[in-house]
Parts: C-alpha cells; sequence; structure tokens
C-alpha cells in the first residue's frame, strides 16, 4: 500500500474518531472514556459531592452519565450535540467552549442552571425547541460570547406562561439588538433579570437572586417596567436591579423598534401625497363655497 493511501486511510479514521464519555462496563456507577479509534477505555474518578469534572477530555460524544450527577461541568471539549438522556438529577450543566451546532438540543434537558457560553465559532439563539418540553426547568441560561447579533424573541423560541426561566447573562455579544413580541415582554418584565455586563462567573450566578425589576438599557434609550422611554444620553445608575448595561446592548419591544430607512422613506412618501391630496380637497372645497356664494349675490342683486 502507497504511502498517500495509508495518509488517506489515517486521516479518515482520525475523521471518524469520537472520544465518548459513558459508564464503565465493570461498574455502571462510575464514568469512562471510550476511544472509538483505538477501543481503550479509560476509567475516570468517582464523584465529589455528586460534582463531575469533565472538562478538557476532548469528549465529543455524551453517551451516559452517572445516574446520581448533580453538578456537570463537560467545557472545552468537542461536543456538537446533546442526543442522550441527561439523568433527572443533574442540576447545572457547563457545556462552555465546545462545537454546539445550532440544533444541538436533541433531547429533554433536566437542569435548572445551563452555560453554552463562547462556543466555538458562535451559537445561534435556540430555535425549533419547545421550551416546556426540551428545557422544563431551566431557570439560568449563560450565553456569553457567541457573536449573537439580531434576535427576535417570540412565542416560538423564548418560553411563556408560567415557564420557570428567570434569568440570563448576554455579556460579549457586542452590537447586540434584541427585539421581542408582547407575549415575551409580558412574560420578562415582572419577574426576568437580563446581565449584560461583564462580572465574574460566580457573580453572574448570584446577581439576580434579589432582583425583582427588569430594565431594557442602551445608550440611547431606558425602558422600565411600565413601558416608558426616557432620552438618556450617559448610562443610568440603577439600584436593585440585575442587569447593568456596558453599552453593547439594545432591548427594544418590537411594537418600538425603530423603521429601517427603506420604511422610512416610503413613509415620507405617502405623507407627502397624502397632505397634497389634503390640500387639493380644501382649495376645491373653498372653490364650490366661494361659487356658491357668488351665485347668491347674483341673485339678490337682480
Amino acid at each position: 500500500m502507497s504511502r498517500s493511501s495509508i495518509l488517506c486511510l489515517l486521516l479518515v479514521a482520525t475523521a471518524h474518531a469520537a472520544i465518548t464519555l459513558t459508564l464503565c462496563p465493570t461498574n455502571l456507577s462510575l464514568p469512562c472514556l471510550n476511544d472509538t479509534t483505538t477501543g481503550k477505555t479509560t476509567n475516570l474518578q468517582p464523584a465529589s459531592n455528586q460534582s463531575y469534572n469533565f472538562s478538557n477530555l476532548n469528549i465529543s460524544v455524551i453517551q451516559d452519565l452517572p445516574a446520581d450527577a448533580k453538578y456537570v461541568d463537560l467545557s472545552y471539549n468537542q461536543i456538537s450535540q446533546i442526543s442522550r438522556g441527561i439523568p433527572a438529577s443533574v442540576t447545572f450543566l457547563n457545556l462552555s467552549h465546545n462545537t454546539l451546532q445550532s440544533n444541538w438540543i436533541q433531547t429533554p434537558l433536566p437542569m435548572t442552571t445551563l452555560d453554552v457560553s463562547y462556543n466555538q465559532g458562535g451559537l445561534p439563539w435556540i430555535q425549533n425547541v419547545k421550551w416546556g418540553v426540551s428545557l422544563p426547568k431551566l431557570t439560568r441560561l449563560l450565553y456569553r460570547g457567541n457573536n449573537l447579533t439580531n434576535l427576535k424573541w417570540d412565542e416560538y423560541n423564548f418560553p411563556a406562561g408560567q415557564h420557570p426561566f428567570a434569568a440570563m447573562d448576554l455579556s460579549g455579544n457586542p452590537h447586540l439588538t434584541i427585539r421581542m413580541e408582547m407575549i415575551t415582554f409580558v412574560f420578562m418584565k415582572n419577574r426576568f433579570n437580563l446581565t449584560a455586563n461583564e462580572t465574574s462567573y460566580n457573580a453572574t450566578l448570584r446577581i439576580c437572586e434579589t432582583s425583582t425589576n427588569i430594565s431594557f438599557n442602551s445608550t440611547h434609550f431606558l425602558w422600565n417596567i411600565r413601558h416608558k422611554a426616557t432620552r438618556n444620553t450617559t448610562k443610568p445608575s440603577l439600584h436593585n436591579q440585575c442587569m447593568s448595561a456596558a453599552g453593547d446592548i439594545t432591548i427594544q419591544r418590537a411594537s418600538s423598534m425603530p423603521a429601517s430607512k427603506n420604511d422610512a422613506k416610503t413613509g415620507t412618501v405617502l405623507l407627502t401625497i397624502l397632505y397634497i391630496a389634503l390640500v387639493i380637497l380644501v382649495l376645491y372645497l373653498w372653490c364650490r363655497f366661494a361659487r356658491t356664494c357668488f351665485n347668491k349675490c347674483r341673485r339678490c342683486c337682480y
């Protein structure tokens, strides 16, 4: 076999190689790594207080997790999707710094806190997912540094009703603009906490514990929970509110989004036409009135 053929085989084998996180065949309560290329199985450390650290292990597939897992760190791996069931005991899952794809949620996720920050190449907002089914218990979502630019939140991609979702961190997404429909605005305004400034990781998890209000802030507008908009050229000082923006995010209700340039031009043309038509109508009515008065005067004179 030629060297080029051997090289091709090696490249193909590498492309299909996967490090799978599973349970040890000899002890189903302990986690193991299975290398599909060599067939080698590596035993991992048992949990410490139901906390498992699987970061930086080059994992690409999650097959099974220990049934008692509560806090799971899978950061800095090569995970592109979650397609196998996660134990109901898991309350915290760290998937930051992975290779998640747009439709990465392929199975219900039971945790209350989820971190998908700094995904390699960015990560689009969650789509085609029923939050009540796929993320039924999620209360906190960390979505830092995922190259988000323009989002529109509505009933199809954001929870509503009695869903427990209550806090989110969007730090590290420069120039992000979010539009939201009224149903989303109503869901968020009284109980949701949004962090958009650069705080420490632990501070992000604590910052929304006592906050009860939400403010939508940009360098030009400050939206408060009563839907009022005030001009504000300097960053406001917000008290007892989770969000204190660093000037890199703008959030508005969809109904209050400024029109595009084309829409503005179209509106100007329509207003001009309407104004001209109104002027012509007034002149026409005035002429008729003047003519009627003139005819009456002529009849009176004769």
